[in-house]
């Protein structure tokens, strides 16, 4: 773009200041404020620099041939709006290529982060421990710095992204180590490991620790079980002592009862002989009925004697009052 020339001497001598205010125009309406590759914010930026020289010039133009002249006056004024048109458009333009670079660089920060959040959406089971070992806002803080200090659009690219890569592996790792120590606790017995999540995270031997509290958890067990049993036992024995002081106590309260006078009875022998039996004349009667005072298995044995000797015998019993 060319310079705006004016020359005064008593009247202006020379300007081109009406092509100058259209190339001006076209010149501003040309500056492109779609900024999305380094080849536009690097543009813009040199845009600005354009602006600012051309501003100067344009102004110190003015300043040279300002005398008072009418007409000088007014082609100072024409001057000095395009100079305030560079001015506000470098302004806007700088302000933009500052929140539009800004604006990218989010983006690409976001960018990685979403893949990190993505990999962090695949494990549910072991969430919670690599939360504590690998806490999202460190990634986060770590893809943030690796944006710090880069002045192009490539240069924030590659160096979020490089980390993000780094990132990714590491998650990797840290996920397989997790799930390993995860499989390690036994459905059945996680009431045992209410620091399911510290344990996991963490780095001590989880299969010595696993079989530790399930021993002392079987001891825990064998020992409730010996308690109730000694419990019950000791229940049983008070209550059976308990029974027989009140039977005591029952029996010194009890008036005394006469005692009766057993009823001496002659038992026979049950293996005597026939030939010990009396002689008995029934005569006219045909008919000898004996009487036993004894108990049911002697009088059975008395009635085997006489079977055994008297065949003809009929031998009968009852139960006598």
């Amino acid at each position: 773009m060319k310079d705006l020339i004016i020359r005064v001497h008593t009247e202006i001598a020379d300007t081109n200041i009406e092509p100058f205010r259209a190339q001006a125009e076209k010149y501003l309406a040309d500056i492109n404020t779609e900024l999305q590759t380094d080849e536009d914010f690097a543009q813009a930026e040199q845009d600005c620099k354009d602006l600012k020289e051309l501003e100067s010039k344009t102004r110190t133009t003015i300043e040279e041939v300002v005398n008072g002249n009418a007409d000088v006056e007014k082609i100072i004024a024409s001057a000095k709006a395009i100079a305030e048109q560079f001015r506000t458009t470098r302004l806007a333009l700088e302000k933009l290529v500052k929140s539009e670079k800004e604006r990218r660089k989010q983006d690409i920060i976001n960018e990685a982060v979403k893949k990190v959040q993505a990999a962090y959406g695949l494990v549910k089971e072991i969430r919670p421990m690599l939360a504590i070992t690998t806490p999202m806002a460190d990634l986060v803080k770590r893809i943030e710095e690796a944006a710090k200090n880069k002045r192009s659009i490539d240069g924030i690219e590659k160096g979020v992204n490089t980390e993000a890569t780094n990132i990714a592996a590491e998650l990797s790792q840290e996920i397989g180590r997790l799930k390993d120590r995860y499989k390690q606790i036994p459905e059945d017995k996680a009431y045992l490991f209410r620091d399911l999540d510290t344990l996991v995270a963490g780095n001590e031997d989880i299969a010595a620790v696993v079989a530790q509290r399930i021993a002392d958890e079987e001891q825990r067990i064998a020992d409730e079980k010996a308690r109730i049993e000694a419990e019950a036992k000791a229940k049983a024995e008070a209550e059976l002592a308990a029974r027989q002081e009140a039977k005591k106590a029952q029996q010194k309260t009890a008036p005394e009862q006469p005692k009766e006078e057993p009823v001496k009875r002659e038992e026979p022998t049950p293996q005597a002989d026939a030939q010990d039996v009396p002689d008995i004349d029934v005569g006219e009667m045909g008919t000898l009925k004996i009487t036993a005072i004894c108990d049911i298995e002697t009088a059975k044995k008395i009635a085997e004697i006489v079977k055994q000797h008297h065949s003809d015998v009929r031998v009968t019993w009852k139960k006598g009052e």
